[in-house]
């Protein structure tokens, strides 16, 4: 009895540690390196994993300063509110 009960809790540990049932197999996928896509943003393009600083606003009024910023690319997306190349303060939008 004893015996039977070694065998069988083998046999399920063995299941457990592949992750497989018994009488069942996986398919193993390759291993593919995936490739990451690139920015383009209103500072230009950025590699994936890239940071680019840039301005907040392109004008900034009397007594304001410019805030600079990131803009940062992951996978093909970039995020920020940091979008101008240049600031000017206490200057006015043409």
């Amino acid at each position: 009895m004893i015996r039977i009960f070694i065998i069988v809790w083998a046999a399920m540990l063995a299941a457990c540690m592949t992750n497989t049932a018994p009488g069942r197999h996986n398919a193993k996928l390759p291993n593919i390196p995936v490739e990451k896509k690139d920015c383009e943003t209103p500072l230009g393009p950025l590699a994936d994993g890239d940071k680019a600083e840039g301005f907040l606003n392109e004008y900034e009024p009397v007594g304001k300063s410019c805030q600079l910023g990131v803009l940062v690319c992951h996978d093909g997306e970039w995020t920020g509110e940091y979008v101008h190349k240049k600031c000017i303060p206490g200057g006015r939008a043409p």
